[in-house]
Formats: C-alpha cells, structure tokens, sequence
C-alpha cells in the first residue's frame, strides 16, 4: 500500500539573526498524508537539516517584521 504525502505542516519557526546580522528561519515541519496522519518530523535549516534559502520577497518580509518588533519595543519601553 502506498503512502501518500498531502502536505506540510509548520510546527514550530525560530527567527535569529545569522553571523551577517540578518534574519535567520529555523523551524520543524511535519510531512502529513492524505488521510491527515503525520508521516515524519523533520527541520530545516539546522544541524544536519535540510537547508531552506530564503527568497528575496521572504528575506523583506523578515527584515520589516523583525523593524517592527523593534520599533513596537521602542515604543512600549518610551525609547522612540
């Protein structure tokens, strides 16, 4: 019988920054089978994972939440 992979399921995302100070994605994800059942656990981006290069359009989107957060802090600590 064969197994069918339907989807991913994200788990878990970690944003830090990288030795270049940009934002860095590591996270775990689930490889889920057409009748909904997890398959297997697997990460990426890090040890040993599967590498996952941002594109360009992710890179932005990461660079403006991580201003974001930074400015909401600024902003909740009186320091803007």
């Amino acid at each position: 019988m064969a197994i069918t992979i339907d989807g991913i399921k994200i788990s878990s995302i970690s944003i830090q920054r990288d030795e270049n100070g940009l934002p860095k994605l590591t996270g775990n994800y689930e490889l889920v089978s057409a009748t909904g059942v997890t398959i297997a656990k697997q990460s990426f981006n890090g040890y040993n994972d599967i590498k996952l290069t941002n594109s360009s359009e992710t890179q932005k989107v990461l660079t403006d939440f991580m201003m974001a957060v930074q400015t909401d802090l600024n902003t909740t600590l009186g320091l803007n």
